[in-house]
């Protein structure tokens, strides 16, 4: 793999390739997060990147698992749900071995928000307390998505207190920073 690319073209293929996951296109978004991804592995040797050196650059590392990241929810939408988790566990590997705290914190949560999805609640349960022991590492909005997915898998298993606390957690926090519409969502949740 080679450690040089082009990260600022990388970068907006990722920003155009969420955009369109979050439109629903996915088999779009799959291709440009392709794209973002052979952008970022191409060699450029008049970049000055030094490609003697098997480590790449924490950027480097850090806009990979991003788009890792990405690439799992259209690829897990599309029914290929084996390659997405497959996906997200390099994500976060990459993540733990340079040290990304909040990148590590939101692959554990899309992680176990896609296996609430699948209906593995225990499974998901699990994922989001990983999220949860690094919950300081993610911004406020993360925190409280996080929160309030675990309470929804909680309540899903009938744990009522857990999910009671956890959308109340959900509901401090986005009450603190201003976030509206997580706030109505624990609220509602609550």
């Amino acid at each position: 793999v080679a450690c040089g690319g082009d990260h600022q073209h990388a970068a907006t293929l990722l920003t155009e390739g969420i955009a369109s996951s979050d439109l629903g296109h996915y088999t779009q978004a799959i291709t440009l997060f392709g794209e973002a991804m052979g952008a970022l592995h191409s060699a450029v040797p008049d970049n000055g990147a030094d490609f003697t050196f098997p480590e790449c650059s924490i950027e480097h590392d850090r806009l990979s698992a991003r788009i890792l990241l990405s690439l799992s929810y259209p690829t897990h939408e599309m029914g290929r749900v084996g390659e997405s988790i497959g996906l997200l566990v390099q994500a976060e590997r990459l993540a733990h071995r340079r040290s990304l705290g909040q990148l590590t914190v939101i692959t554990r949560a899309q992680h176990g928000l896609l296996l609430l999805h699948e209906g593995r609640v225990l499974d998901a349960i699990q994922q989001l307390d990983g999220a949860v022991q690094l919950l300081d590492d993610a911004e406020p909005a993360d925190q409280c998505k996080i929160l309030i997915n675990r309470g929804e898998a909680h309540d899903q298993l009938g744990h009522i207190r857990s999910a009671i606390a956890d959308f109340s957690h959900a509901f401090v926090l986005s009450r603190r920073y201003g976030l509206a519409e997580l706030e109505f969502a624990a609220r509602h949740n609550l």
